[in-house]
């Protein structure tokens, strides 16, 4: 009775344990996406090189973190924004497009919409990369947060990572 009791409880705080450790996830989201800014070097014939523009697709608290992380720094001198996308077929001109997992399937709209512009997709979605995001998130074995690449898309894109950004990254899991 005993064994069954922990083990009800211990389920009962599942979905909660869960959500903290979602919640967590936000921040360290924005983090690299900050990160990702900051170690990320655009083409010469980038528009818009004088404010590094976040795009966030879907509903997610990466936004809020983001935009606080933004209100404190910027990357090379330069301002950072950070705002949402409502339309992936329409989007406009962003550094960084952060794709919610809520918004994964129109991944492929927005790479079509995105064309050749020199943008770096990121998705919280794992092995989006696989689809054409240039970084994809991931939880690990260990319950951390890391992270995927797609050389081909950087190149597409135009986009150099600094090796010591890339040497993170961890191989298909």
């Amino acid at each position: 009775m005993k064994k069954q009791l922990i083990i009800a409880i211990a389920l009962c705080l599942l979905p909660l344990s869960s959500l903290l450790a979602q919640a967590v996830n936000y921040k360290a989201q924005s983090v690299f996406l900050f990160n990702f800014a900051r170690y990320a070097e655009w083409p010469a014939s980038a528009p818009d090189n004088e404010v590094i523009r976040f795009g966030i697709m879907g509903k997610t608290e990466v936004f809020k973190e983001l935009d606080e992380v933004l209100k404190v720094k910027t990357i090379n001198g330069k301002k950072c924004q950070v705002e949402k996308i409502t339309n992936a077929a329409s989007v406009g001109y962003y550094h960084i497009i952060f794709v919610a997992d809520n918004e994964s399937s129109k991944l492929l709209d927005l790479l079509k919409a995105l064309g050749d512009k020199p943008t770096l997709v990121v998705t919280e979605r794992d092995n989006l990369i696989r689809k054409g995001a240039a970084i994809s998130f991931f939880i690990a074995d260990d319950q951390k947060l890391h992270f995927q690449l797609n050389d081909d898309a950087l190149s597409k894109a135009k986009i150099q990572l600094a090796n010591s950004l890339k040497s993170l990254a961890l191989a298909d899991h």
